[in-house]
């Protein structure tokens, strides 16, 4: 339940009339905004996801930090997917892995 995270839900809500011959009459439509933040029950047994980057001798060169996931064997739910990372360029080193 790490409340630095914030989930901005926007859609519209649109109202319609139908009629008896199925003809549709727009009646209202909303902008719906809503902030959340994850529950204790959703983030309980997760982990803060993030990627170390080290040279061949495993000097740490640059970290990153990404969403909460589950690790693998977690007991509350399955190993979380892999996450999309993008890698980060680290000037005079090559990514091998």
């Amino acid at each position: 339940a790490d409340s630095s995270i914030k989930n901005t839900l926007q859609g519209t809500g649109t109202q319609y009339s139908v009629a008896s011959d199925g003809t549709a009459t727009k009646v209202t439509s909303n902008t719906i905004s809503s902030n959340t933040t994850p529950s204790n029950a959703r983030s309980e047994g997760q982990f803060k996801v993030t990627v170390h980057y080290v040279d061949k001798d495993g000097k740490e060169l640059a970290t990153q930090a990404y969403s909460y996931g589950y690790p693998a064997g977690s007991k509350i739910a399955v190993q979380s997917p892999d996450y999309q990372v993008a890698p980060k360029d680290i000037t005079g080193y090559t990514l091998v892995t």
